[in-house]
This record gives structure tokens, sequence and C-alpha cells, in this order.
């Protein structure tokens, strides 16, 4: 349509012009010439329009693109602010287990120095029994008696005691060549206020065991007394 239009134009300016046959075929080539002109324009057009489509097309992959991002960086700060959340749980756990294992710790303790307390308690109550049967049974034997004479009070009692356990230790030493036992025999057994069948308190482990031949070597002094 377009080439008519030209040779229309051009047979018009020719025929008000008069022009020459020569003229006629001059104007053909100009009008194919115009006419490639034409369709390498269209050509570029369409070859614009391809690439701006193709622009657009890229356009809109980068668009998408970039909201993607936007999502996922939305997504990654929430993953963030739940990991946050999670680790600050956590750490509130801790410090309540922490807490939980100090009061276990304080509870075991309190148990242990009960039992402990309820231990003693039942030692020193064993202990007091200890003593009082001790005291009954020092208040049933006449330990220290001259003769026939009680002695007046406790207190004098344990004065004898200790003079007694002065002379064993005098004694002690005046005849270590016979040995621990024939030394404190010959205290109990010179002394008046030793009763044959009594046994003096506060005695250590060596008069305890040397105790049992002082009161038979009393006893044979005795029975040659009354027999004299």
């Amino acid at each position: 349509m377009r080439s008519l239009a030209l040779n229309r134009l051009w047979g018009s300016e020719s025929a008000d012009a008069g022009t020459a046959p020569d003229t006629v075929a001059n104007s053909d080539v100009r009008v194919v010439q115009l006419e490639a002109a034409l369709a390498e324009e269209r050509r570029r057009s369409v070859q614009k329009d391809e690439e701006l489509q193709k622009m657009q097309k890229l356009m809109a992959k980068l668009e998408s693109h970039i909201e993607q991002q936007a999502k996922d960086s939305d997504q990654e700060q929430k993953r963030l602010s739940s990991l946050e959340t999670v680790l600050q749980k956590r750490e509130a756990g801790s410090e309540d287990s922490d807490k939980v294992k100090r009061l276990v710790i304080a509870l075991a303790e309190t148990k242990r120095l009960k039992e402990t307390a309820e231990k003693t308690a039942i030692d020193e109550g064993e202990r007091a029994s200890r003593l009082e049967r001790q005291i009954s049974d020092m208040k049933k034997t006449d330990f220290f008696a001259a003769d026939t004479q009680p002695v007046a009070n406790s207190n004098n009692a344990e004065e004898e005691l200790q003079r007694l356990r002065e002379e064993c230790a005098a004694e002690q030493q005046k005849r270590e060549d016979r040995g621990p036992a024939g030394n404190i025999c010959n205290i109990y057994v010179s002394n008046p206020f030793c009763m044959v069948g009594s046994k003096p308190s506060g005695l250590s482990a060596a008069e305890t065991q040397t105790f049992a031949g002082c009161r038979s070597a009393r006893a044979d002094a005795e029975g040659q007394d009354g027999a004299t």
C-alpha cells in the first residue's frame, strides 16, 4: 500500500511536470530505494520492539527476584527472632535449672545436718543413760568405806580417789622392777578404804587390768588377820 501511494505520488508529479519516460524510470528506482529503506526501518522497529519486550520481561524477572529476596529477608528475620526467643527461653531455663540444683544441694545438706543432729541426740541420750546407770550403781555400792563408816559425801570420795591415784604413782616410781601389777596391788591391799569386792571408779586401763589381782591379795590378807 505504501508503494502504491508512492507510485501515485510520483505519477502525479510526472504528469504535472510533463516529464519524459527516463524520468519515470528514475522515479521507480527511487521508489525501490525508499521501500528498501522503509523495510529496513520496519525491521529495526520490530527489533527494537523485541528488545523492549525482552527488557520488560527482564525487568519483570528482576522485580520478581527482588520481591522474592524481600520475602526471604523477612522470613530470615522472623527465623532469627524465633531463635533469639528460643535462646532466651533456654537461658531462663538454665537459670531455673541452676536454682533447682542449688535447692537440691541445700536440701541434701539440711537432711544431712538433721540426721547428724538426730544421731548426736541419740548418742547423748545413750551417754546420759549410761551416766545415770553408773551413778545409780555408785549409790548402791559402797566404794569408799573405812571399815563400816561410809564416806560423808561424794566430794570426799573424789578426794580419796585422787589421793589413791597419787599414792599409786609414787609407789610405781619406787617399784618399777616389780611391774605395774605389783605396785598397784600393794597400794590397794594396804589401803583400808579399798574393799575386797568393790572397784574404784575412774581407773585407767592398766589399773583395771591389775585390780583383779589386788582383790584376791586383799582377801588373802584379811583371811590371815581373821585367823590370827
